[in-house]
C-alpha cells in the first residue's frame, strides 16, 4: 500500500529525527567509555567500541534505505530495524 504525501513527510521526519538521536546517544556512550573505560579496561573498552561503531553502520544502511521507501510495508520493515537497534 503507497504511503500518502503526508504521512510520508511525517514517516520522513520522524525517522530522521530518531535517527539524528540514535547517533547522537552513540557518540555520548562512546565518549563516556573512552572516559571511562580506556585506561582500566581496554579490553571492555574495545568491545564498547565495536559494538558502537556496528550500530552507527546499520543506522547508516537504514538511513541510505530510507530514501527507497515506497510501500508502506517497505516502511514498517525500516522502522522495525531501527527499533530493534535503538533497543
Amino acid at each position: 500500500m503507497p504511503f500518502d504525501e503526508r504521512a510520508k513527510a511525517r514517516y520522513f521526519s520522524g525517522m530522521r529525527r530518531r535517527i539524528a538521536e540514535l547517533r547522537a546517544q552513540s557518540e555520548r556512550s562512546l565518549d563516556f567509555a573512552i572516559d571511562t573505560m580506556m585506561l582500566e579496561r581496554a579490553e571492555s573498552y574495545f568491545k564498547v567500541e565495536t559494538g558502537l561503531t556496528e550500530v552507527e553502520r546499520m543506522v547508516t544502511l537504514i538511513e541510505e534505505e530510507l530514501d527507497d521507501v515506497r510501500e508502506l510495508t517497505h516502511a514498517q520493515r525500516l522502522e522495525a530495524r531501527l527499533e530493534f537497534i535503538e533497543d
